[in-house]
């Protein structure tokens, strides 16, 4: 192996290795102004010292929040200016979600929730008996942006919540299905004792609507 490395006791003087690796042993043979001679690294120290050069490159490189800005931005450029019409099955589904939202309008909050910042409320329907979560709050952030949040999952601060919540628990997202707009999302998600945890799977496309000069 041919290197050219800087020799510690000299200012900026450089020379030509040669190295051969032995049992255990990291043997660099190297010339230099003040003689010949050979200098003997264990292997396990070249592999740690090469491993904080790593670490430290790790560190300066390693900006989260700029990948999920990121992220978030070519969404909201790129993906919603460029997405496909709504499919029949699309807009049908879209229309059941806001009928929804108008049947569970007048539901009452659930209780111990009060003071927290998403309002919470339950809903069970008279006729089927089936049970539905509704939440509500307002959050100063653009409509694309939490948007983006709900279906760009591959950030650092979603996978990171997450783990927080789930552990190790799986959870996929699938996009671009035949081409057009939906998503389905599947994932397990941990639940109170003495329940196992469950899988939870959505079928998401979305719709944009403008309402006045909004």
């Amino acid at each position: 192996m041919q290197s050219t490395s800087a020799a510690p006791s000299m200012r900026s003087h450089l020379m030509t290795a040669k190295s051969k690796i032995t049992k255990g042993s990291l043997i660099i043979g190297r010339t230099s102004e003040a003689g010949k001679g050979n200098l003997e690294l264990t292997i396990e120290a070249t592999f740690n010292s090469f491993r904080g050069i790593v670490e430290e490159v790790e560190k300066h490189f390693h900006r989260p929040q700029v990948i999920d800005d990121r992220i978030r931005k070519n969404f909201a450029e790129k993906v919603m200016p460029s997405a496909p019409p709504a499919t029949k099955q699309e807009e049908g589904m879209i229309g059941k979600t806001r009928g929804l939202v108008d049947l569970t309008a007048k539901t009452k909050r659930v209780g111990g929730t009060v003071k927290e910042s998403a309002e919470k409320y339950l809903f069970i329907h008279p006729e089927t008996g089936r049970i539905f979560v509704r939440s509500f709050c307002i959050a100063d952030i653009s409509a694309s942006e939490l948007l983006a949040d709900v279906v760009e999952i591959n950030t650092h601060d979603s996978t990171r919540e997450h783990k927080k919540k789930n552990g190790k628990l799986p959870r996929r997202l699938w996009k671009g299905i035949d081409g057009t707009m939906s998503q389905q999302y599947s994932t397990v998600k941990r639940l109170p004792k003495p329940y196992d945890p469950r899988i939870f799977e959505g079928w998401r496309c979305w719709e944009k609507v403008v309402k006045g000069d909004r």
